[in-house]
């Protein structure tokens, strides 16, 4: 558990430094770009363009930190009412489904990064192509789907161990 704990740390705090110069990155755009609309109205051309695939790049290394450093929040009323194994039972196999769902999201990230490369599609006014984003997209939610996979490891190891146990409801608000 020890070697997975430390993958998804590191693959957080890489993830979440490569947000925070996103984050740098966007708030230097939006305030030269208010700047130079109210003292030379002439703003960024294309800065809205440039903010928008950015921040959802941002979005992405974002949730990763947020999972991999447990601050994501988990609704777990039901979980909660429940007794012994049978709530790890329950969340483990409900972290299950999320990790296939990222993988799936992942996966549809990629190939329809290779359809926007296929057709060039691009943005409206700077023509900035879409497919690029898309495949950062893929690889940061492939990045997620690690992250979630060692966290429903660990939900599993926490049906037939308490001190897994302990760690993963440590997790849960109640």
């Amino acid at each position: 558990m020890r070697t997975l704990n430390r993958v998804s740390y590191f693959t957080g705090k890489v993830c979440s430094y490569i947000s925070a110069v996103f984050i740098l990155f966007l708030m230097s755009l939006v305030a030269v770009d208010v700047l130079l609309r109210k003292l030379f109205n002439s703003p960024i051309n294309g800065g809205f363009e440039v903010s928008s695939l950015f921040m959802a790049i941002l979005v992405f290394f974002a949730i990763v930190y947020t999972q991999s450093s447990g601050a994501a929040v988990h609704v777990t009323v039901f979980i909660m009412c429940l007794k012994g194994k049978i709530r790890f039972v329950i969340w483990a196999a409900g972290m299950l489904l999320t990790t296939v769902m990222a993988a799936i999201f992942s996966y549809g990230s990629y190939v329809h990064g290779g359809l926007m490369r296929m057709v060039g599609t691009t943005s409206s006014v700077l023509r900035i192509p879409y497919w690029p984003f898309y495949y950062i997209g893929a690889f940061v939610f492939f990045l997620y789907t690690v992250t979630i996979a060692i966290d429903t490891i660990k939900a599993f190891a926490a049906v037939f161990n308490a001190e897994v146990a302990a760690e993963v409801s440590s997790r849960w608000l109640g």
